[in-house]
């Protein structure tokens, strides 16, 4: 494996900010499912995408984490509700989360206890990227009879990164 120079490093950095350019403005505003045409989702605020009023129950043992997954939407911006298939395809494509809960042994080294060196990777309320489908899921009824809110059990090596910016704006599909 070779070593890149910072001539490449900065050619590959331009390329992949051109794609990045060019994909958000193919996607702006909208979602995107596989097999399906455009959707043009209802605006969400950070209180319905990640309600805070649902319990999961749940704690998380050892080295775990506990995320909340992002709520999809119901209705188009037009306000037409979507089907339950639609529904089904939004929460399966969201790879955003909130951390809830971490476990006693989350970040720290199997067998000392200790931090790990570079630390806490998240904290609970930071939102994370995380796997499409890794984890243990639970699924718990909205009281507010929306959408049902999903929590999702991960091993804390298993998460991919850190949302800096807007969550709500964050959108990865595996295709």
């Amino acid at each position: 494996m070779g070593v890149l120079s910072r001539e490449d490093v900065k050619a590959i950095d331009q390329i992949l900010e051109g794609q990045h350019i060019a994909a958000q403005r193919e996607t702006e505003g909208f979602e995107r499912m596989p097999g399906q045409d455009t959707v043009d989702l209802a605006p969400q605020t950070l209180e319905d995408a990640f309600p805070s009023d649902v319990e999961p129950n749940f704690v998380p043992f050892g080295t775990r984490l506990l995320v909340q997954m992002r709520r999809p939407q119901m209705k188009s911006r037009g306000g037409i509700i979507l089907s339950g298939v639609t529904q089904q395809d939004i929460s399966w494509n969201q790879q955003v989360a909130k951390v809830v809960a971490l476990g006693p042994l989350c970040f720290r080294h199997r067998e000392t206890g200790e931090p790990w060196p570079e630390g806490m990777w998240a904290q609970v309320g930071d939102f994370v990227r995380v796997p499409r489908w890794n984890g243990d899921r639970i699924v718990v009824a909205a009281p507010d009879g929306g959408a049902s809110v999903t929590f999702v059990c991960f091993n804390d090596h298993e998460i991919i990164g850190k949302v800096l910016g807007d969550p709500l704006k964050m959108r990865v599909y595996i295709l």
